[in-house]
């Protein structure tokens, strides 16, 4: 079975038009140097978008996902952040669309006409909600664009490397068919049981995506 990893960000420093504040984490990622790594790491394909943050031009940035994906030959999977080219974009061979609420610091209302365009492109939204109430983000989402496939990133966990709300997001999100959650900087802190095998055993398996971040 081949490997896919559902979350890289792929980016340089030349992206960068401003600097409010130094990013949390180093992700600065060139797309040559991580296709070398996911040939040593067996990894077969990987979802791969911009460095999702205010202070980096989506245009160049966006333009340098699709470009890697070109040179990969079919390994990148592209996504793109929303920008003005957004339609454009999506007809150019994007398959799916990546929101940070927190770093691009966007409201989900504020970009209710461009979901419905993620929904009629009928391409996925892997969307990294803001830290509390992940929930009634994803339905707000969801209220826009109701047909929209929709990942959420990291199983909206709350601190990083824990299993934080996930079981409760799992509850929370059941019936809703279309919802999927992406694994990556998730650590079960469980003693017995795993988090993310109660997700699975919640939602099954089929809506369990592998990420690394």
């Amino acid at each position: 079975m081949d490997i896919i990893d559902a979350h890289v960000h792929i980016g340089i420093p030349e992206q960068r038009d401003t600097e409010t504040k130094p990013l949390s984490f180093d992700l600065y990622n060139e797309y040559a140097d991580f296709l070398r790594c996911m040939t040593r790491c067996g990894v077969a394909q990987a979802v791969i978008f911009p460095i999702p943050h205010k202070d980096f031009n989506t245009e160049s940035s966006n333009e340098y996902i699709l470009e890697a994906s070109i040179q990969s030959k079919g390994r990148f999977i592209p996504f793109c952040r929303i920008d003005r080219n957004l339609e454009k974009n999506l007809q150019s061979g994007f398959k799916g669309v990546k929101v940070h609420l927190v770093y691009e610091d966007l409201e989900i209302n504020r970009i209710k006409r461009e979901l419905e365009l993620i929904e009629a492109y009928q391409v996925p939204l892997l969307l990294h909600a803001k830290f509390k109430n992940k929930i009634p983000q994803v339905k707000e989402v969801l209220k826009y664009a109701p047909h929209l496939s929709v990942i959420l990133a990291h199983m909206g966990r709350g601190h990083i490397n824990t299993d934080e709300g996930i079981v409760e997001n799992a509850e929370g999100l059941k019936k809703y068919s279309r919802v999927f959650f992406e694994t990556s900087t998730v650590k079960d802190t469980a003693p017995h049981v795993s988090s993310i095998n109660k997700v699975c055993a919640i939602l099954g398996g089929s809506r369990i995506i592998f990420g690394t971040d």
